[in-house]
């Protein structure tokens, strides 16, 4: 089972798949451990792949001419249209 990577605030974050726990990640980590503080979680202590778009580096390209960390998120199931969509809507360049 993989997870998908997503941009929160700027980073590259992964959510844990059996808590509400995330972890920060960088491009090229082909997993993670979920380390929740929570004893009961299922996934806890276990290696889950990670999942990276292909187009990761677009990603942040767009990203980068938004003017802060807190508007700087991306998800899975958004496309890079859509970033662009965004950007142009608040006055942004696209790329």
């Amino acid at each position: 089972m993989a997870v998908y990577a997503r941009v929160n605030h700027g980073r590259w974050i992964v959510d844990c798949p059996a808590c509400p726990s995330a972890q920060i990640v960088k491009p090229g980590d082909t997993s993670f451990v979920c380390l929740s503080l929570d004893p009961l979680c299922p996934a806890y202590g276990e290696v889950v792949e990670i999942a990276w778009p292909p187009v990761w580096r677009a990603i942040e390209a767009i990203l980068a001419h938004r003017p802060n960390k807190v508007n700087r998120n991306w998800y899975p199931w958004e496309t890079l249209a859509d970033l662009r969509a965004e950007n142009l809507a608040h006055g942004l360049p696209e790329e």
